[in-house]
């Protein structure tokens, strides 16, 4: 009885990471789909409008986040920055599973082309869910689709 008990244990801590893994994967997945979108209209020179709506719903879809808006100007967010690495530099972490929590208070993205700062992503967060690294970095690689389409226009303005 006890050998049953042992193995039905082992194997459903396999199935679990098994099915971990497979959401992983289809996570991985639909950030690579939302990236070729937002590639293709941006080679395709799609108007910015039509670029940003791809991008927010990539941004809302990737890191799980309640909505998001471009700030136009120099002037850097004061919320907390998720990096280039995917680093967001916070004192208090909140890890739930799946990745970390993303800052209550939201979080911002740099937009910058050819070293000028164009503005930033800001994000409003769902602090119930778990973002990984990866997410981080496909929401960074986002916003650098957004700053080359916004590269071409010369006066750039702010997006809800």
């Amino acid at each position: 009885t006890a050998l049953i008990l042992v193995v039905g244990l082992a194997v459903g801590q396999l199935g679990v990471a098994r099915s971990r893994q497979s959401a992983t994967r289809r996570s991985h997945l639909a950030s690579m789909r939302a990236i070729e979108r937002v590639g293709e209209l941006v080679s395709g020179g799609a108007p910015i409008e039509q670029v940003w709506e791809e991008v927010r719903a990539a941004l809302v879809l990737t890191l799980g986040v309640r909505t998001a808006s471009f700030e136009a100007g120099a002037q850097p967010s004061v919320l907390p920055h998720i990096e280039r690495d995917g680093r967001v530099d916070l004192a208090d972490r909140v890890y739930l599973g799946d990745g970390f929590a993303l800052p209550a208070a939201g979080a911002a993205l740099d937009v910058s082309a050819g070293g000028v700062r164009l503005g930033s992503i800001v994000v409003e967060t769902d602090p119930r869910v778990g973002v990984t690294r990866e997410q981080r970095r496909t929401a960074v690689a986002l916003a650098d689709q957004l700053a080359i389409a916004l590269r071409s226009i010369p006066s750039i303005r702010s997006m809800a």
